[in-house]
Order: C-alpha cells, then sequence, then structure tokens
C-alpha cells in the first residue's frame, strides 16, 4: 500500500493500483473510493490493461506516480500525486502515446469512482451542499435538491456544515481542455452513485510522445471561503495574473440579450452607457450575435 499525505487529506493507493482512495485524517466523516481511471482513444473506450505505482523524489518529497498501461491502443497514463503547500494535494497528468502513429483522443478519465465504490461527504451526506460553477452561473445547492448529473466546470466544492469541513476539486490548468468534475444523484435513495473527473478530449489528434494533460488540486478544510481563495491565489500563481491599476469596465449585448439584440436595445444601452459607464472607463461597446 502506497500511503501520502497531510493532516487533511490522505490519498492511499494499493500496490497492483487497482484501488485508490481520499480520505481525511481530520474529517471521520469523508471517504471517496475506490477511484480507477480510463480513456477513450479512437472511438474505444478502454480500462487499463495494467498498472504500475512506484514512487519518486520530487523538491525533498515524494510523488507517487501511478503508470496505467492500455494496451490495445499503445498509449500509457503517467499520474503523478504529490503533496504541495495549503496542504493540497496536486495530481499531474500526461498521455504517453509509444504507437508510432497518431491517435484521436476522444474523452480521458483522470478519477472515476469503480462500480464498487462510494462516497461520503460528511456524516450526514443529504445535508452537505455544492457549490458547482459553469462560467456563465454558477450555485450552492442541498445535495438532497439535486437530481440527475450535477457538474461543474474548473472547480467543486461540497461542505457539511454539519461536520463544519469541506472538499474541493479543481483544474489548476486549462491550456487545451476544460476540465469538469461530476457526480450523479440515484433518486431512489437519494445518494452519490457516481463521481468522475475528466474532460472531452474533442477528438485531438495526439502525435507519438507526450501530451500534458490538465492538472488538478484536492483540498480539504474547515473554511470553504478560504477554499475558494486557496484555489483562486493557485490559478493567479501558475498564469502570473497581474492586478490592474483600474478596473476594467465593459459592456457586451450578450448577457442582457444575448441573440434578442437589436439597434433599438443597443441604442438605449448606449445613452445609459454614456452617463453611468463613460465615467468609469468605458471605451467601447461590444456587440454580440453568439458564436
Amino acid at each position: 500500500m502506497f500511503q501520502l499525505g497531510s493532516d487533511f487529506l490522505k490519498l492511499s493507493i494499493a500496490s497492483d493500483g487497482d484501488e485508490l482512495y481520499l480520505n481525511s485524517p481530520n474529517w471521520s466523516g469523508f471517504s471517496l473510493g475506490p477511484l480507477t481511471y480510463n480513456i477513450t482513444i479512437d472511438g474505444v473506450l478502454m480500462y487499463p490493461s495494467s498498472i504500475e505505482v512506484r514512487l519518486e523524489p520530487h523538491n525533498g518529497t515524494e510523488v507517487i506516480c501511478v503508470v496505467s498501461d492500455y494496451e490495445p491502443a499503445k498509449v500509457r497514463m503517467i499520474q503523478r500525486f504529490f503533496i504541495e503547500e495549503m496542504d493540497l494535494l496536486s495530481l499531474h497528468s500526461e498521455l504517453e502515446n509509444s504507437s508510432g502513429k497518431p491517435v484521436t483522443l476522444n474523452r480521458i478519465t483522470l478519477l472515476e469512482l469503480s462500480k464498487k465504490g462510494k462516497t461520503q461527504f460528511g456524516t450526514d451526506q443529504k445535508l452537505a451542499r455544492v457549490f458547482q460553477d459553469w462560467g456563465y452561473s454558477a450555485s450552492v445547492k442541498p445535495i438532497s435538491d439535486l437530481k440527475g448529473t450535477i457538474s461543474s466546470r474548473a472547480l467543486m466544492v461540497i461542505h457539511n456544515p454539519v461536520d463544519g469541513m469541506a472538499f474541493s476539486a479543481g483544474y489548476t490548468t486549462y491550456d487545451r481542455w476544460n476540465g469538469v468534475i461530476s457526480f450523479n444523484m440515484d433518486e431512489s435513495n437519494n445518494e452519490v452513485s457516481s463521481w468522475w473527473a475528466g474532460f472531452d478530449g474533442g477528438d485531438t489528434i495526439l502525435d507519438p510522445g507526450n501530451s500534458h494533460l490538465e492538472d488538478m488540486a484536492f483540498m480539504i478544510g474547515s473554511d470553504p471561503w478560504k477554499m475558494l481563495e486557496d484555489y483562486g491565489g493557485i490559478i493567479q500563481k501558475t498564469y502570473e495574473v497581474k492586478t490592474l491599476d483600474k478596473s476594467p469596465v465593459t459592456w457586451c449585448s450578450w448577457y442582457p440579450h444575448r441573440l434578442g439584440v437589436s439597434e433599438e436595445r443597443v441604442l438605449a444601452n448606449a445613452e445609459i452607457a454614456e452617463e453611468r459607464l463613460k465615467p468609469l472607463g468605458l471605451k467601447y461597446m461590444l456587440l454580440d450575435l453568439g458564436w
């Protein structure tokens, strides 16, 4: 058994790599696992034909490296788990194409609850709250109110107010693909029946060699607001986001009118913008008719 973790979050992987668990020494009501992985290459969904787990050095600490082979396609996924500052568990993933020819990446699942897996987001899971974000909108809802597939782009936070603890899973890079975190609710018993993190490959052609997949970070803590701030700090550091001296002022027709934009509406908004937004620095009004 390989183990890696902090006071808040612990990763456990069986020696054969077949079972991967997330749990917390400080939150006995939390568990997620066993977890597995899969890829869809050239239209074929594949689970690992073999898995190797090993320890590697990383900045004076140890990294758990999981190498899963997908023999029919001659492709392997290399995933490295390590603990970074703020007690977060980081995941760096690569896809190695050794087939000698280009392959088409249709979909990849970095982590997925296995068929015998189970989630426990607190001692009374139905009281947990779920933060989900889709860019244009975000929400916080009781998990018991959610039905079907629940997804969040970039980051999902699940907070249990009874235990006073929260778990977050988020992507720390967005270089090539849009990562999503999802789970399914079983309406017959109001329980979480599946959980996964991955993304649509967009039928990307991958040449022979290594391709970097999107990185992830997992956190557990008592303050969900601080976890959101910490996640923002990671993104700021990764992409060297600089704070502007003056806040940008913009107006885009898509948000109030979608495809219902018209000359009359634009001119009416222009009059208001001249009065209220121009003094703040507005220079341009963007007219957006969709894709």
